[in-house]
């Protein structure tokens, strides 16, 4: 857990609005927030809450940048481990409020 935020690059073509970063991509057709939501999910999973911010919208002329940064909120219930102070170096979301340092441990 090391990724503080990503600029994510967001263009809408042919109906579609498409978000990139790092050879990954991913689209959705009514949203460039959706499309932004669902890179994040790809790149940090779907267990990690993410903030996302526009930096300059998407147009249908202009292509837009878009940040997304982990939800520095989101904490274990057990050791309030969260993506910037992991309890242990792979340590990863199990659950939306469970990391997998914890998971295996008595509550």
């Amino acid at each position: 857990m090391s990724i503080s935020h990503l600029d994510i690059s967001v263009r809408y073509s042919s109906g579609t609005y498409i978000a990139r970063n790092s050879g990954k991509t991913a689209s959705c057709t009514y949203s460039p927030d959706v499309a932004v939501k669902n890179l994040g999910a790809k790149i940090f999973s779907t267990k990690q809450r993410l903030i996302i911010t526009a930096l300059h919208p998407v147009s249908y002329t202009k292509p837009g940048v878009y940040r997304i940064s982990p939800d520095p909120s989101q904490m274990c219930r057990q050791c309030r481990c969260n993506w910037y102070e992991a309890c242990q170096p792979s340590c990863h979301w199990v659950e939306d409020d469970l990391c997998s340092a914890c998971a295996g441990r008595d509550s």
